[in-house]
This record gives C-alpha cells, sequence and structure tokens, in this order.
C-alpha cells in the first residue's frame, strides 16, 4: 500500500506481475541536466550541471578515495544507465497490465524535501 502522507510505494503492485522479470520503481527518469534543473525549480535557485571527466572530478574533490567512488558511479549510470542496461519493466508496465501503481514524480519528490540546510551552506 502506499502512504498518502509520504508517498512510498510498497513492493506489492510488483509482487502481482510474473516472476523472471526485472523491475526498476521510479516515478521519473531524466538526465543529470535535467535533474539538477528540476531541483533548481523546486527551490527557487539558478543551478547548472557540467559534465567533467573521471580525473577532473577526483583533482576537484579533497577526499581522493570518495571522489573516485562517485565518479565510477556516474560514470556507470550515465553510461549504462540506472537500469544497468538491462531491460526493466517500469511503472508503466504494471499500469498497462492493470496494476495500480502510482508514483511520485520527480518534482513532487523535490517539492516534498526540506533543502534549507544544504542550501545554507
Amino acid at each position: 500500500m502506499m502512504s498518502t502522507e509520504t508517498r512510498e510505494v510498497s513492493p506489492m503492485p510488483f509482487c502481482q506481475m510474473p516472476p523472471g522479470k526485472n523491475y526498476m520503481a521510479c516515478g521519473s527518469s531524466c538526465s543529470w541536466t535535467d535533474f539538477i534543473t528540476l531541483w533548481g525549480k523546486a527551490n527557487g535557485v539558478l543551478v547548472g550541471y557540467k559534465q567533467v571527466t573521471l580525473d577532473e572530478m577526483v583533482a576537484d574533490t579533497a577526499d581522493r578515495g570518495y571522489s573516485i567512488e562517485v565518479a565510477h558511479m556516474y560514470s556507470y549510470s550515465s553510461d549504462a544507465g540506472c537500469d544497468g542496461g538491462m531491460d526493466l519493466r517500469t511503472v508503466e508496465d504494471l499500469q498497462k497490465a492493470g496494476i495500480e501503481c502510482t508514483m511520485a514524480s520527480l518534482e513532487q519528490w523535490f517539492a516534498r524535501q526540506h533543502w534549507p540546510a544544504l542550501l545554507a551552506k
């Protein structure tokens, strides 16, 4: 069941689908540029996204080990995508099968978060 307050989705809708498939539960999927643009819009701030190489990210981050991990994560999600290149079923597939599964969009999720502490830094 979905909580109307937090809009979190339980795994129940996915359990109604046949086994043997891979699923990704997300209300929105977009590029990093669109992601940061939506975040800025939700918070009333002007932001931008600049693609950098793995080496540039490592050089510009104080914690080398951490920056390598983050750089590899971004590289993976950008190259293969969040789906890892797999053929995943999504919320739309559940809805087409007649299974009710409502998820918040990225814009809705951003709007419900409390960002002042982050923005104050």
